[in-house]
């Protein structure tokens, strides 16, 4: 009898630490369905083609918005760094005049093409060379901002 109440003290001691377990388990789970349902909200668009999609059109709209970058002086010429690197960085810079255009758009169009570009490259899985793409410089000639000669990265 005495095997008896040991044996049965012995289950519920395993059955108490096994539920024990299950609820230290259950938030790590909780946690990582979370994280699943967010990358997967993540690579849906991508999937689809609505994410490249919208960073294009995003981008077309940042260069409608540029112009030809025409500015009376060079105090109107600025350069912005543009897209996102998977190690980190612009994609390229973008050359642009402040005369005639609404600078807080064009830099929440900037932003959000980052923003775009990030969650594609992290869908993706894409990777980069991580080298460091020189800031270029600005000039202005003949009424326009211009990439100077003594940039290295790409312009827009």
């Amino acid at each position: 009898m005495k095997l008896h109440h040991v044996s049965a003290l012995m289950l519920l001691a395993t059955l108490g630490a096994c539920s024990e377990a299950k609820l230290e388990v259950a938030p790590a789970n909780a946690a990582l369905q979370q994280a699943a349902e967010q990358q997967q909200l993540l690579q849906a668009p991508v999937r689809a083609g609505g994410s490249q999609m919208k960073s294009a059109e995003v981008f077309q709209q940042i260069k409608s918005l540029v112009g030809d970058a025409k500015a009376s002086n060079a105090g109107f010429c600025r350069k912005v760094g543009v897209g996102h690197r998977p190690c980190g960085g612009p994609e390229s810079y973008l050359v642009y005049s402040t005369e005639g255009i609404d600078e807080p758009k064009l830099l929440a169009l900037i932003a959000q093409y980052g923003s775009l570009r990030k969650a594609e490259h992290e869908a993706s899985g894409m990777m980069s060379t991580c080298e460091m793409i020189p800031e270029p410089s600005v000039v202005w000639a003949n009424g326009q901002c211009k990439l100077g000669a003594s940039g290295g990265g790409d312009a827009i």
